[in-house]
């Protein structure tokens, strides 16, 4: 087999040496060793293959020199093309640096690991919102295969590292040590928190390794940062480095020299805050195809020259807060795949401008494009919607613009049709544009801080699943047009389908002037029997919505519920519908059978619900009311009381929710708490805070056995009871592990 492998991989390089495409390079010297090397091999396997003899591993050796050389080749050849001197198209079709046309290299090494999944090598698989795996773990067998295959090069623990190099008197040292000097490849399983022993180790026991990985870097801003010389010691020794990883290393500065690993195609700076600036010797890395500097916080700019890197195919500047433009001439890198973020600026004469943008159409996954103010653009051609392999598209404007500006912009920022997250930050326009229909695979709505007085219509969208409006200061009502998906119609079963159908979270936060979920004509909106419900709407959260009054039933909410600062309205309509504004008189035709069914309305509509917070609602009184049919809560698990001034006691019905197993009361006036409190037999954690009058804790509590966790701060009274040893309550909670005073 190895025969086989070798062979092949020696056919393709003779051949592709002796192409047209290669030929054109002109380096001829080169050419011609790397053909002496390469016809050396080939009668070394021959002969090999014919004596049925393993292979030498001095071959190993001489391919490596091979690599080298194919790599120093590829290296003119992007030179020549940067220079002008060579077209692309001709080493192209041999497929000598580009890959096939029509595919991408990401693709094909996706479909690869796919396969791999099938085959059961990596398991657990996690897949993100788009579908696309972001997580795994290789199946327990193979990882022990693996292992004890790469046993003589694995360094387990910080232990054993110290070990390794650090040998006792009179030994020599640790056998794996001299093993260390062949190893290629090299990925730290522990947090390197000192540059003297990396140093020291990639200097004394280790030369011209392809790659150093730090997965577990773990950096604390107290610990020493990183010099130029550390940079220094790695790019002397390791000039053969491909991949190099120095994310959180408290790098301030990466050194000039950096240009001289001309093999590196992978370089990862990112979550090192100090960083200004790159130096732009950076460029001539002609071969680096990802450059990973995302929460790199004080980084301003990018090397002026980043045209240069034509191999580039993803640039991460995620969380960069302080880059304020992006260099001119980065449009020619039309290879890009990944760019984070587009940050515009008002000098264009330095700067990248949308223009640019325009050429980049291989763009792929999410795109963030800030401060749009500074994005005027003149030219009809399309910017954003022939890069149909984007997922996600925010547009941010930093500042105010005129209204007919804002829209004029957005207008020509249109999407491509399939576009799955779309998030719109300030935007000054009250209307939104024409192609906001055609947006049928929207999965995720999100609007911040923006102007419009009401939404375009969303209800068709049958891929919508998350809609997020927040800091929207005009917004007065969701929709001006009223969906109505009454029982008795002839088509409710239709109506009720197109009501928001996917939808599984809804965050209204921050939206002071919002009243209702319809404008207009509010006629049709006088029964609860005739309001269209949610069918799938599994997460809500209402925040700080003081006027909000009418709106659509919830009926399926499962995973949370947070209502923090809403009107009593609002609170009612969502707990107990048939008891808010909405009801219908008892003269109406409809009021018979809505109030047969609204108790059994009102103890399933929530009967799946997880959690559930209420906060902040002022005039709520529920310690002796029955605003909540807690009895049909009956799969709640977490429940938070905060800010609610008129609660003065547990509400006696919440004793029913025995399901119960965390518990917060914060920013309450309530003075004791019940005993029935012994019922929540899989309470787990119980937290009190901020409750001044709180004067005891019940006796049932000691027969919580599953409370593992009881929190406590700022109850001067309580924890002056619950001291150690001798506070009068000491002895009720004596039994549980965790306990939290402050």
């Amino acid at each position: 087999m190895a025969w086989f492998v070798l062979s092949s991989f020696v056919d393709r390089t003779i051949e592709m040496l002796h192409s047209e495409a290669v030929q054109q390079i002109g380096v001829t010297d080169e050419l011609s060793e790397l053909k002496n090397t390469m016809s050396s091999i080939k009668a070394r396997l021959s002969d090999a293959e014919e004596k049925e003899e393993l292979v030498d591993h001095r071959l190993f050796v001489d391919l490596e020199k091979v690599e080298e050389l194919v790599d120093d080749l590829s290296s003119e050849a992007l030179r020549q093309q940067l220079a002008g001197t060579l077209r692309r198209d001709s080493i192209t079709k041999k497929g000598f640096i580009y890959p096939s046309p029509g595919r991408h290299m990401e693709d094909v090494g996706y479909e690869y690991f796919r396969n791999l999944c099938w085959e059961s090598i990596f398991q657990e698989v996690e897949k993100d919102e788009n579908g696309i795996v972001s997580k795994c773990r290789m199946a327990p067998l193979m990882h022990q295969f693996v292992i004890k295959a790469a046993e003589q090069f694995v360094i387990p623990d910080l232990t054993t590292f110290e070990e390794l190099w650090l040998p006792q008197p009179g030994q020599l040292g640790s056998p794996q040590l001299g093993q260390f000097w062949l190893a290629q490849h090299v990925s730290f399983g522990f947090h390197l928190d000192s540059s003297s022993i990396l140093v020291r180790l990639l200097w004394d026991r280790a030369y011209n390794l392809h790659t150093i990985l730090l997965p577990s870097q773990m950096r604390l801003e107290t610990e020493e940062t990183l010099s130029e010389s550390f940079f220094d010691v790695i790019i002397l020794r390791h000039k053969l480095l491909r991949v190099l990883d120095l994310h959180n290393l408290g790098i301030e500065m990466l050194p000039d020299s950096i240009g001289k690993l001309k093999h590196l195609r992978y370089l990862d700076v990112s979550q090192n805050s100090a960083i200004k600036s790159l130096p732009n010797s950076i460029t001539m890395l002609l071969h680096l195809t990802v450059l990973k500097l995302s929460s790199c916080y004080g980084l301003q700019e990018l090397p002026r020259d980043i045209h240069k890197l034509i191999s580039l195919r993803h640039v991460e500047i995620d969380w960069c807060y302080s880059l304020t433009h992006l260099p001119r001439g980065l449009g020619h890198l039309t290879q890009l795949q990944t760019l984070s973020e587009f940050v515009l600026s008002k000098d264009n004469r330095h700067s990248c401008s949308l223009s640019q943008l325009a050429a980049l159409n291989n763009l792929r996954g999410k795109l963030k494009i800030k401060n749009l103010e500074n994005g005027i653009y003149d030219s009809k051609a399309a910017i954003l919607k022939e890069k149909e392999h984007l997922t996600s598209l925010t547009l941010a404007w930093d500042l105010d613009v005129p209204e007919d500006t804002a829209k004029y912009q957005l207008d020509l920022l249109e999407p491509p049709s399939n576009i799955k997250e779309l998030l719109l930050v300030r935007y000054d326009g009250i209307e939104f544009s024409n192609w906001f229909s055609s947006l049928n695979n929207l999965v995720k709505f999100s609007l911040r801080n923006c102007k419009c007085r009401h939404l375009p219509p969303l209800s068709h969208l049958s891929s919508l699943k998350v809609l997020i409006l927040d800091q929207m200061t005009d917004l007065k009502c969701i929709s001006n047009k009223y969906e109505n998906n009454h029982p008795s119609s002839s088509s409710a079963s239709a109506a009720a389908a197109a009501f928001f159908p996917s939808l599984e979270e809804l965050r209204l936060t921050e939206l002071p002037n919002l009243e209702e979920w319809w404008g207009g004509d509010n006629s049709l909106k006088a029964t609860v029997s005739s309001l269209p419900s949610f069918p799938r709407l599994s997460k809500l959260m209402i925040e700080d919505c003081p006027k909000l009054s009418s709106m659509p039933l919830y009926t399926h909410l499962k995973e949370w519920l947070v209502l923090d600062n809403t009107s009593l309205e609002t609170f009612q309509h969502i707990m107990n519908p048939f008891t808010s504004s909405q009801v219908p008189s008892e003269t109406n035709k409809e009021w018979s059978a809505a109030s047969t069914s609204s108790a059994v309305f009102a103890s399933s509509s929530l009967s799946r619900l997880q959690s559930l917070c209420i906060i902040g609602i002022k005039k709520l009184d529920i310690s002796y009311s029955d605003e909540i049919k807690w009895e049909g809560l009956r799969n709640l698990r977490f429940l938070r009381f905060d800010y609610l001034p008129k609660l003065n006691e547990l509400p006696e019905g919440l004793q029913h929710v025995t399901t119960l197993q965390e518990l917060h009361i914060w920013r309450c006036n309530m003075k004791t708490l019940p005993e029935w409190i012994g019922k929540f037999k899989f309470l787990t954690a119980l937290g009190i805070s901020a409750c001044p009058y709180l004067n005891s804790l019940p006796e049932a509590i000691k027969s919580l056995s599953s409370l593992m966790t009881l929190e406590i701060v700022d109850c001067p009274i309580l924890l002056e009871r619950c001291k150690s040893e001798n506070g009068a309550d000491w002895h009720k909670i004596e039994h549980i592990p965790d306990l939290f005073f402050l």
